[in-house]
């Protein structure tokens, strides 16, 4: 599909090349200290902003134009990874240092999942929605079982800065793929239209959601 395909290829790269970071980040980090608490303070700074801003950053794809959210995430993602690749060739990164690039590309991340994910809807005519949001879920899985072996095989055979420096390039193939699609247009939501307590009272009022929830969220956190 014209407007598919491009983000479909940039979405499956950008997934992968985050796994080439997030296993250099733990190998450096884990290198540099040999502390266990460190490495599991790198996976917390690395995730928490996803779960903390998830409800903001959820509103923010129905408020601010997609295609444009998503490119400002990605870019800024890509400078964020850019730079730790280049203080990591030249001897500057510090444990520090890697931790708060974990941060900031944690934040971007739960800015961009929700847009990604919505953005589908308006790529592809209603009635292929249902092939496209498959053939994106498929894009994380496949992502999951190449990208840490890839990965691997980067940090032994090319180091630390190369590895950070292919997740940045990485962002660029979806920066590219965002270039290339013509989201349908829509109406944005007003300020008031998804507010976090309207959110909250929606799942009140639904047990079977409530259930579904927190069964998807024991289940992340057990994987």
């Amino acid at each position: 599909h014209r407007n598919f395909g491009p983000y479909f290829v940039g979405n499956a790269t950008s997934a992968s090349g985050t796994w080439f970071q997030n296993l250099a980040a733990s190998l450096y980090v884990f290198e540099q200290t040999h502390s266990p608490f460190l490495l599991g303070v790198l996976q917390f700074c690395s995730f928490v902003p996803v779960l903390v801003l998830a409800p903001w950053a959820g509103s923010a794809a129905d408020r601010f134009d997609r295609k444009q959210l998503l490119l400002v995430t990605q870019i800024g993602s890509t400078a964020l990874s850019a730079a730790l690749a280049a203080l990591t060739w030249a001897g500057l990164a510090s444990v520090l240092l890697v931790i708060g690039c974990a941060v900031g590309l944690g934040i971007s991340s739960a800015f961009s999942a929700p847009a990604g994910q919505a953005l589908i809807g308006d790529l592809v005519p209603r009635e292929e929605l249902q092939s496209a949001v498959a053939l994106n879920s498929m894009t994380f899985n496949l992502a999951r079982a190449i990208g840490p072996t890839l990965g691997g095989i980067s940090v032994d055979q090319l180091g630390f800065a190369p590895s950070f420096a292919i997740n940045a390039a990485s962002y660029l193939v979806l920066v590219l793929g965002l270039m290339l699609v013509q989201p349908r247009a829509r109406e944005l939501a007003g300020r008031g239209a998804a507010k976090l307590r309207e959110s909250l009272r929606l799942v009140r009022q639904q047990p079977r959601l409530l259930a579904f929830l927190l069964i998807v969220t024991a289940v992340g956190f057990a994987s």
